[in-house]
């Protein structure tokens, strides 16, 4: 199943020339945090169960006042801001030494111990969920965050129906928290939506977004992140809402005023400084893993016959490239009918090249190629090579078709949409 970054930018055009300040290598801009989802469709986190047996299980509190008659009881904690969360329990001793450096490794985070503190702050908030003697799911959020939930009012909650109410803030909460800012604790709040799904578990959202502007350009961009630490960057078109698989990710390109306008690479929000980050100063003909955008070359031994693969060989042609992995149930799925349609397919004209990611054995991926009839080039991504990293690839599957002239002309595309496309390429 494919996931998403789940942080965005959306520029609205206002269409002037921008400052010679603007047009500066790196820039930093203010922004203020706005009520509401915005444009954007709202995405949603899981309220997890805690696990007594987890390596988190020392950070766990104990809230009072679940009510006595609910039965099925599912109680969580939501981080407010997990880099001062895991900080100030590793030096209370909470996450051992080993834990703190692997969470270090897997987020890509160098802890900035200027914007952490030792103190031990409420950076996070508990809700608690149960049935009572009816059947009836109820929840309750700690919305003053004093770890007792006699204090507040149990809600009902709404079943969550994409594409019916996925906007609604229905039972919005008012949550108080901890921040720590410019070397002060400081008191702070924000809105919280909680809804079910089908199968019982409980999703959370903050509808809010942040603006800022550069020159006559309006920034927008949602708070599904209580830190901001990432975001992805699309163009506002009048009355759209955008998916999350529309957005323009970290380290990827926004070219403002049209294919010739000045491009500004997507360094992300730091919210510790309520800053958007972007950087310009960057040609034409960059290369980036998005619409529009030129592939930069690889190569590769391929899998099967060793022999190299190199995408300068696949100028002329369509080339649809696929990181997957047989670990991956999306990846899987889409096989067969990726099978299919190659077996169609003029190679004169179109070529595939997978990028198999992830893989416990070479042997296992050889007996998944021979089982599913994978004709198709293949290159085993190692560290060695490590394609994936190189890309920025952090979904699974992530594709792309690129033409003849070596440009991508759509990413993230099923089998079904890739012969649509080629249909009408190649007529």
């Amino acid at each position: 199943m494919r996931t998403y970054c789940l942080f965005s930018i959306v520029i609205f055009l206002g269409g002037c020339q921008l400052s010679s300040e603007e047009k500066s290598r790196k820039i930093s801009i203010p922004f203020t945090i706005v009520e509401g989802y915005g444009p954007f469709i709202p995405s949603f986190g899981l309220l997890a169960a805690e696990n007594k047996q987890s390596g988190w299980a020392k950070t766990y509190e104990n809230p009072k006042g679940i009510p006595k008659n609910w039965r099925h009881v599912i109680q969580g904690n939501i981080w407010l801001d997990p880099y001062q969360f895991v900080y100030q329990h590793f030096k209370k001793g909470n996450i051992d030494k080993g834990m703190y450096e692997y969470l270090q490794q897997s987020w890509k985070w160098v802890p900035d111990t200027t914007q952490l503190t030792s103190t031990f702050i409420r950076c996070f908030v508990y809700a608690v969920s149960g049935l009572d003697k009816s059947g009836n799911q109820w929840v309750i959020v700690d919305t003053n965050n004093n770890l007792d939930f006699s204090d507040e009012k149990a809600f009902e909650p709404e079943q969550l129906v994409f594409g019916k109410n996925e906007f609604s803030t229905k039972n919005l909460q008012r949550v108080h928290y901890d921040r720590f800012i410019n070397g002060k604790v400081m008191n702070a709040d924000f809105s919280l939506v909680m809804k079910v799904f089908k199968d019982g578990n409980l999703g959370y959202n903050i509808p809010q977004y942040g603006r800022c502007k550069l020159g006559d350009y309006t920034i927008v961009f949602p708070r599904n992140s209580f830190v901001f630490q990432k975001c992805g960057i699309v163009e506002e078109t009048a009355n759209k809402t955008f998916e999350n698989n529309q957005l323009i990710e970290i380290d990827k390109y926004l070219t403002l005023g049209g294919l010739l306008g000045n491009k500004y690479k997507n360094k992300g929000v730091d919210f510790y400084t309520q800053t958007l980050q972007l950087e310009s100063g960057h040609n034409e003909n960059v290369y980036s893993f998005q619409n529009g955008y030129l592939l930069e070359p690889f190569k590769g031994q391929e899998f099967v016959t060793g022999k190299e693969i190199h995408t300068d060989n696949y100028k002329g042609k369509y080339l649809y490239v696929d990181f997957w992995g047989t670990w991956c149930r999306g990846c899987v799925q889409d096989i067969p009918k990726l099978v299919d349609l190659y077996q169609t397919l003029d190679k004169t004209k179109v070529e595939f090249v997978g990028i198999a990611a992830g893989e416990s054995s070479p042997e296992k991926l050889r007996g998944f190629l021979e089982k599913h009839k994978v004709k198709w080039p293949q290159i085993l991504n190692t560290p060695q090579n490590d394609l994936v990293k190189r890309y920025h690839i952090d979904a699974f599957p992530t594709t792309a078709l690129i033409d003849p002239t070596g440009k991508i002309v759509q990413t993230n595309i099923s089998a079904k949409v890739l012969k649509e496309i080629l249909d009408q390429k190649l007529k």
